[in-house]
C-alpha cells in the first residue's frame, strides 16, 4: 500500500498522507514517497496547485523515526543529525514549489506534521482539529524547521508560547494566532479547499508563480530591494496577453480566460 496518495485532475495536485492507523505520522519511507512527488511536482509546467491532506481523523500527528524504521539502530548514532537533515528536507521540499501549496487540515496536526502545514502557503482546518507543536512535552527539541516557520508565522512570543507549553489549541485558536487562514466545518473543509485551489488555478500561472517567489524573497530582502523587484515583474506583464485579458475582463464584467502568457 502505498503511504502517499496521488491525485491529479486539471493541473490541480491532491497529496494525501495515507497511514490512517498511526494518524499519518510521517516515517522514513513516508519522507521519501513525499520528496519523489516534490521533485516531479517541482519540474511539472502544467500543475497549478498542490493540495496536502491526510487520510482518517488526523492530517499528521507528527515524525515518526522508531528505531524499528530500519534507518538507525540506538539514538546515539553518531550519523543521527544527518539522517535528521536529511529527512526535514525532504518533507519541507514542498517549500521548493513554484505554485501555490495548501494544508488542508481535517484532524490532528502536531509536531512535524503541523510544522508540514506550515511549510505550506495557505492552511485551511476543520472545525474539530486539534493542534500543538508538542515537543517540549516529548522532551525533544524542536525540529523540521519548527522555529523558523512558526516565529515567522505568528512572531517571536506567540511561537514562544506555543513551544514552551506544548499545548494542544483548536482551530479557531489557530485562527486567532494567524496560524491558519480559514477554518471550515468538518464536512465542508473538502469542497471549501477544492473550489478555493480552483479560483487559484483559473489565474495567470505565470503571475502566481512569480508572486510566489517574490513573497519568499520578501523574507530576507530590504524594501529597495523588493520596489525594484516588483517594477521588474510588473514591466514584464504589461505586454502580455493575459494581462491585456485581464484588462478587458474588468470593462467587461466579466470573469478573465487567461492562456499563461
Amino acid at each position: 500500500m502505498s503511504l502517499v496518495l496521488l491525485d491529479r485532475h486539471e493541473g490541480l495536485w491532491s497529496v494525501t498522507l495515507n497511514i490512517p492507523e498511526k494518524l499519518n505520522t510521517i516515517s522514513v519511507e513516508m519522507s521519501y514517497e513525499l520528496d519523489a512527488i516534490f521533485a516531479e511536482a517541482e519540474s511539472d509546467a502544467a500543475i497549478r496547485a498542490l493540495i496536502i491532506t491526510g487520510s482518517g481523523r488526523a492530517f499528521c500527528a507528527g515524525g515518526n523515526l522508531r528505531p524499528n524504521e530500519g534507518v538507525y539502530d540506538t539514538p546515539e548514532t553518531p550519523s543521527m543529525e544527518r539522517l535528521l537533515g536529511d529527512y526535514y528536507r525532504r518533507v519541507l521540499r514542498v517549500r521548493q514549489l513554484p505554485v501555490p501549496t495548501i494544508a488542508s487540515i481535517n484532524g490532528y496536526a502536531l509536531g512535524a506534521g503541523l510544522c508540514l502545514a506550515l511549510a505550506c502557503d495557505v492552511r485551511f482546518v476543520a472545525t474539530s482539529a486539534k493542534l500543538g507543536f508538542n515537543f517540549a512535552k516529548l522532551g525533544l527539541h524542536p525540529g523540521m524547521g519548527a522555529t523558523y516557520l512558526l516565529s515567522r508565522t505568528v512572531g517571536y512570543a506567540r511561537a514562544a508560547e506555543l513551544f514552551f507549553s506544548g499545548e494542544l489549541f483548536s482551530a479557531e485558536r489557530a485562527l486567532a494566532l494567524g496560524l491558519v487562514n480559514r477554518v471550515f466545518g468538518d464536512d465542508e473543509l473538502s469542497d471549501g479547499v477544492l473550489a478555493w485551489a480552483r479560483g487559484v488555478a483559473s489565474g495567470s500561472l505565470p503571475v502566481i508563480r512569480a508572486t510566489k517567489e517574490t513573497l519568499r524573497a520578501a523574507l530576507h530582502t530590504d524594501f529597495e530591494a523588493l520596489l525594484d523587484r516588483e517594477g521588474r515583474e510588473q514591466a514584464s506583464n504589461f505586454t502580455t496577453r493575459d494581462f491585456q485579458e485581464g484588462i478587458r475582463a474588468v470593462f467587461e464584467k466579466r470573469a478573465p480566460t487567461f492562456e499563461d502568457r
